[in-house]
């Protein structure tokens, strides 16, 4: 799976820079935010799952799965943060 994937090269990567610069925590994603964003992309027409409380659940476990990695990469490549990667 890509997250995996992710993490792995990330893993491979992570060297003392890395961790010098990991002061600022990635921004977590709120509801209102993951809703405002399915709302969006269900006016753009793409398909949306009919229970978003599941779709919910989901996204929380997959991103706790890759956040981390993900944010430590757009640092090590000073890729500015957004407010919710």
């Amino acid at each position: 799976e890509g997250s995996d994937m992710l993490r792995e090269a990330i893993a491979q990567s992570d060297h003392a820079l890395l961790r010098v610069r990991r002061h600022r925590l990635p921004a977590a994603a709120t509801r209102a935010q993951f809703d405002a964003a399915c709302a969006e992309l269900a006016k753009a027409g793409a398909p949306i799952k009919a229970d978003l409380d599941a779709a919910w659940a989901a996204f929380v476990q997959d991103r706790a799965r890759y956040e981390g990695s993900i944010h430590r990469l757009g640092q090590y490549m000073s890729v500015p943060q957004p407010d919710w990667p």
